[in-house]
């Protein structure tokens, strides 16, 4: 891909995940969408940073699934990812 289309990508990608959970909570979002966006990574680290910050409680829910991402895109990292020579 063009550099170009690399950075819009890129761009675009940063808002959709920014606004799935960083900058708008998932109880705000309408239905079903506030299901799909506790469940990404992003939506779970704004759940986990709210919680601590403002109730000062440890929220596991969030944390299982950002260990569960980590799991999953870590693996995926191992078995795909090669350094050529």
């Amino acid at each position: 891909m063009r550099a170009e289309a690399v950075i819009a990508l890129a761009n675009i990608l940063l808002v959709v995940l920014a606004l799935g959970g960083v900058v708008l909570p998932a109880d705000v979002l309408p239905g079903p969408l506030a299901g799909v966006v506790a469940l990404l990574p992003s939506g779970a680290l704004g759940a986990a940073l709210r919680a601590t910050l403002l109730d000062g409680a440890v929220p596991l829910g969030p944390l299982a699934v950002l260990a569960a991402w980590a799991a999953a895109l870590g693996a995926a990292a191992a078995r795909w990812f090669r350094w050529s020579a």
